[in-house]
């Protein structure tokens, strides 16, 4: 009898300590590019190619690991970690966010070397945060890090805006980001690029490269930096064999340890027969609600069927639109800033057989 009461109460034992056990994580993995929050880019078994039909959402939270080996993008504003969650970028992937990012809690946020982060907003790290960064991350905004976070690691940090609160380990990278302007413009046959910087801190070289889509891009020039300045220089480059219709162009800094950053993309259109341009407009601008795009002064009637379509400075397509013309080939149409847009830079084309057209947008 007393055998069977202890074995009865181990029994019972076991029970309450298996009831008390935390329950197992939740795991996605990235199987695909893409974005964020789409199902199909998922799985939570590990490397499969098995969607598991779910996605991890804009909160990483509570017992949630999230791995990226592909290259995704976020249209979350915030994308946060929080609680015990963690978020890995390895194996040379890379994700993009368009809005802020958040790391509160005990989260985690893991940069493995090759891999990279681009937040086009502010970062906030609070509470015991910890950003493990060594691949790149380029914030486009600030870093704001309060209580006991910590941004530590063997990687760069790139940052437009400032950063307050403890700031990162010794043995990050930081990079100041001190880039005035860089802009596209077309003349005749040739696009010329220009750029200023307020300052400079062991400025190796500048790299030009080019992209006819916005999302794969080639080099296509280096040019000297000045090492360490604290004056403004200008700088100047013509591509004279230019693509034809919209071509995106980026502007890498590169320090003379190897550490390197991106500044933000810029289009501009090589009409395909400059005689007969139109012109592609975006108002008002910056966009706060509704904006209208038209398509305007057009030499010559143009009756084709030509595709509108919103890309974000990640390179993904967030709109798309076949508009009516008129007789002379122009339309105009709203876009409702509702419509999935957030704030940010947004480039607008317009494409058909033999045309090409583009602007640039800020919603707010």
């Amino acid at each position: 009898m007393k055998k069977n009461s202890f074995t009865l109460l181990m029994g019972g034992l076991l029970l309450m300590l298996l009831s008390f056990a935390p329950p197992p994580p939740t795991n996605y993995y990235s199987i695909s590019d893409g974005d964020f929050t789409t199902n199909g880019n998922w799985s939570g078994t590990g490397h499969s190619d098995a969607s598991c039909g779910c996605n991890p959402g804009c909160a990483v939270g509570n017992n949630e690991n999230v791995y990226i080996e592909h290259a995704m993008t976020s249209s979350c504003d915030p994308l946060d970690v929080s609680g015990t969650g963690t978020l890995t970028v390895r194996n040379g992937g890379s994700l993009v966010i368009s809005g802020d990012g958040g790391l509160t809690g005990n989260g985690t946020f893991v940069i493995e070397t090759g891999s990279s982060v681009t937040v086009n907003g502010d970062l906030d790290i609070s509470g015991n945060g910890t950003l493990t960064v060594d691949g790149t991350i380029t914030v486009n905004g600030d870093i704001n890090m309060s209580g006991s976070a910590e941004v530590c690691g063997t990687g760069t940090v790139s940052v437009t805006g400032t950063i307050t609160g403890s700031g990162p380990c010794p043995t990050v990278t930081v990079l100041p980001v001190e880039l005035l302007y860089f802009d596209a413009a077309a003349s005749g046959n040739k696009v010329i690029l220009t750029w200023a910087t307020a300052s400079e801190l062991h400025n190796d070289y500048f790299t030009i490269e080019r992209s006819a889509n916005g999302l794969t891009f080639e080099s296509i020039a280096e040019i000297p930096g000045a090492g360490t300045s604290n004056q403004t220089i200008e700088y100047r480059h013509e591509d004279m064999q230019p693509l034809l219709g919209t071509t995106y162009y980026r502007l890498k800094q590169t320090d003379f340890n190897g550490a390197y950053e991106y500044f933000n993309i810029v289009a501009v259109n090589i009409s395909l027969s400059a005689k007969e341009d139109c012109i592609l407009k975006v108002y008002p601008n910056p966009c706060v609600g509704n904006c209208m795009v038209t398509l305007s002064k057009c030499s010559q009637s143009y009756n084709a069927q030509i595709l509108v379509e919103l890309v974000d400075a990640s390179g993904a397509i967030v709109y798309s639109k076949i508009p009516n013309r008129n007789f002379d080939g122009s339309f105009d149409f709203y876009v409702d800033k509702s419509n999935n847009l957030k704030p940010g830079i947004y480039f607008v084309r317009a494409t058909s057989n033999d045309e090409a057209y583009s602007d640039k947008v800020i919603v707010k």
